[in-house]
């Protein structure tokens, strides 16, 4: 099944309710994180977050910090710098999401929202805009960036079915010359594999908690 697309606001109280219960490509990393004793915590908070939202069909509430708020502020502003400095024409996707199980007598779906789609170079493009003193460690350092990024962007390129992401840190309060860092993203044809094995993985565990927790519900 080719990737569905939703016309939605990001942020808006449509586009949370489209979201509910789906594994998404920000969250992605926290999904498949691990530990040296196996799967991190994060992955038993997602999961039962997911398997609430499924039960009763409405987003969960999400605690946004200052550090969130900022990065939604700023990525209006992000998104013309990399139109100016970079030749593009971005256009923001509000969700998209893509069978994972296509090859199965299932279906589900993995979800993403693009920060922003350049139809004309055939690539995504992904904005942080993180506090000064973060954006300097990408400054010194991009391949940070890309390590905590790549996972996301990963995902984003497999819904979208593209291959090429530009994941872009940008940081007004730093002078020209140091506000900007751009780093490309290219996953092979193995880290997607990896991907939608993982995620399968991941909702099969959900679903499998989902039909427990509907079980005790008839008995």
């Amino acid at each position: 099944m080719a990737t569905e697309y939703f016309d939605v606001e990001q942020g808006s109280d449509e586009w949370l309710a489209a979201r509910a219960g789906l594994l998404t490509a920000s969250v992605v990393k926290d999904a498949f994180a691990k530990t040296k004793s196996g799967w991190g915590a994060s992955r038993a908070a997602l999961k039962a977050k997911l398997v609430c939202e499924r039960l009763t069909g409405r987003p969960v509430p999400t605690f946004v910090n200052d550090a969130m708020m900022r990065g939604t502020e700023l990525e209006p502003q992000a998104r013309a710098m990399a139109e100016l400095e970079f030749d593009a024409t971005i256009k923001e996707v509000g969700l998209a999401k893509r069978d994972i199980l296509l090859d199965t007598d299932q279906a589900d779906w993995l979800g993403a929202s693009c920060d922003g789609v350049d139809e004309r170079n055939n690539c995504l493009w992904e904005f942080k805009c993180p506090l000064p003193h973060t954006h300097l460690e990408y400054v010194r350092n991009p391949d940070l960036l890309v390590r905590k990024y790549a996972a996301q962007c990963t995902a984003q390129l497999w819904v979208m079915d593209m291959d090429t992401c530009n994941l872009m840190s940008f940081c007004p309060d730093l002078p020209s010359g140091l506000d900007i860092v751009k780093v490309t993203i290219r996953p092979s044809g193995e880290d997607f594999q990896e991907l939608v094995d993982n995620a399968r993985e991941f909702l099969a565990e959900l679903q499998s908690d989902l039909n427990d927790l509907n079980k005790k519900r008839k008995d």
